[in-house]
């Protein structure tokens, strides 16, 4: 399911996506080809210990939408993105 929802994103341009984002949940690491498949997309994978039900339900209350003309929202975003999320952690850890 994985390569299937990723192969879409290897091969659109990278302004058309269909996967924006993937979850891994109740610790599980995916085999490190799959994670090259993930890296090559340029998709952001998040690994978790939590159950998916749960995950999916934080998820479900936080979510926000951007639209590409909203261009306050998307600096505000990048701005919060930037002060609070260690991205260099988070690329170091995939």
């Amino acid at each position: 399911m994985i390569v299937t929802a990723l192969s879409s994103n290897l091969v659109e341009p990278r302004d058309v996506r269909n996967v924006t984002a993937m979850v891994f949940t109740d610790g599980i690491h995916p085999h490190h080809k799959i994670m090259d498949l993930i890296k090559a997309s340029g998709v952001p994978v998040m690994l978790v210990n939590q159950d998916s039900f749960s995950v999916a339900t934080k998820i479900n209350k936080s979510i926000f939408k951007l639209r590409a003309e909203e261009s306050d929202k998307i600096k505000q975003s990048q701005d919060l993105i930037e002060e609070y999320v260690d991205v260099d952690g988070i690329c170091e850890l995939l």
